[in-house]
């Protein structure tokens, strides 16, 4: 008998945990998904504690809304920034240091990027601070 996780059963997590090709849109999705069930008066409530993006995250609930509502913006400013690095810097094995990571998810983006352009990962160690 083939038991099936009910993904609303999972915390958030655990949810990531489960993905086998982690991308930052799918850990966007999961993040909006476990706030989904929230009224709208508590999404508002939970927004104003964000207090623009300069408050400590310190709740599931606020990690979740601020990666739901800023997570795009974070992308492509990690695009642009990608974007200037010259190509032949990806040639050789590198090491990315990921200051202030959070949840590393500019080192997703980073490795989502990669992909997208078709350039081979060779990032050998990543630093999260």
């Amino acid at each position: 008998m083939e038991y099936k996780v009910n993904k609303t059963d999972m915390s958030y997590r655990e949810q990531i945990q489960t993905l086998q090709n982690p991308t930052f849109q799918k850990i966007r999705r999961i993040a909006r998904n476990s706030i989904a069930h929230l009224s709208e008066e508590r999404r508002l409530e939970l927004w104003n504690q964000l207090n623009r993006k300069v408050d400590l995250i310190n709740s599931n609930e606020l990690l979740c809304l601020y990666l739901w509502s800023f997570g795009e913006m974070h992308e492509a400013k990690i695009h642009i920034a990608i974007e200037s690095i010259s190509e032949e810097t990806f040639n050789n094995d590198f090491t990315i240091i990921d200051w202030g990571c959070g949840q590393g998810l500019a080192t997703i983006c980073f490795f989502d990027y990669l992909k997208m352009m078709n350039i081979q990962n060779r990032a050998k160690k990543v630093i999260l601070i």
